[in-house]
């Protein structure tokens, strides 16, 4: 079935239907970009809301973190996690667990994740090396995370178009995008940045997700985009998870390039930081699972 973009634009519009972001959630983040913010005042948040005050918990004494003795307390965790790791881990349990599997498919779902999970952590890590601040950081990552959120709408709301555009990426041996451009007439990358405009999600994430299979048509600031087009295909290099193909021949030089990076910077990012942070990647899937 193909679907035209008349057909998402009115499932997108229709608030009974678009997914919505936790109030709690939302104000974990507004509470944690606050200067003058507290441990206390995080913690208070979180005491709101149990799961996530027990996911919290179990990251904080995971191996990951390697802390020697067991936290129990919800303002130690907040302290020794930092308020960025929150504010990720806050996000991250809301989108994800807005978008479950309702067909039995749960390890395809998983495996969507870690491949998102790992664009955002290598897009952070990017970030990372191109001096951005603490916020930026977070939206580069946020921008990772959702950079194929309309492959999800895709997913549960136009199914069997979905599974046809798998099927045909897997028989053909192409990318998901090819293939997608052949069955419908939107994209994915246009849904999600449409539903990012809908949330009210910052600018830069929105035109990274439009924009993360063709970064040279970003208008305005585009590191953002950059940095989510080259996690992107640094992810499926490194064959975290699956966004639904493993193509990597559409990575565009000029857009890497204009990211200003080293030869060696770009080694150190691919070969000694992504492994570590891919590491937290499976750490946090477990903890959302």
């Amino acid at each position: 079935m193909t679907i035209e973009r008349l057909d998402v634009r009115e499932l997108l519009k229709s608030a009974s239907r678009l997914p919505t972001l936790p109030a709690i959630a939302m104000e974990i983040v507004k509470v944690s970009n606050d200067p003058h913010t507290a441990a206390e005042d995080i913690s208070r948040l979180l005491a709101m809301d149990q799961s996530l005050s027990a996911r919290i918990l179990r990251m904080v004494n995971s191996s990951y973190y390697g802390v020697r003795n067991s936290v129990s307390s919800i303002r130690q965790g907040v302290v020794i996690l930092g308020f960025e790791t929150v504010r990720t881990l806050a996000m991250s349990t809301a989108i994800m667990d807005k978008f479950t599997s309702e067909d039995g498919d749960a390890a395809a779902r998983s495996e969507f994740w870690k491949h998102s999970l790992g664009v955002a952590m290598a897009a952070r890590v990017l970030a990372r090396h191109l001096k951005k601040g603490n916020d930026e950081q977070e939206l580069f990552y946020m921008a990772g995370l959702l950079h194929d959120i309309g492959k999800v709408i895709l997913d549960q709301y136009f199914h069997e178009t979905h599974r046809e555009i798998l099927r045909r990426a897997a028989e053909r041996g192409e990318s998901y995008y090819a293939a997608e451009r052949e069955v419908n007439s939107i994209s994915h990358d246009e849904i999600g940045a449409f539903l990012a405009q809908q949330w009210g999600l910052p600018p830069a994430i929105v035109s990274a997700i439009r924009h993360h299979h063709d970064p040279m048509k970003a208008p305005g600031d585009f590191a953002v985009v950059d940095a989510v087009h080259f996690a992107n295909i640094l992810t499926k290099i490194k064959a975290l998870g699956s966004g639904g193909d493993d193509d990597i021949t559409g990575l565009s030089e000029e857009s890497v390039a204009r990211l200003g990076l080293s030869e060696s910077d770009v080694a150190v990012v691919a070969e000694v930081e992504l492994p570590h942070e891919f590491e937290g990647a499976k750490e946090l899937l477990a903890l959302l699972d």
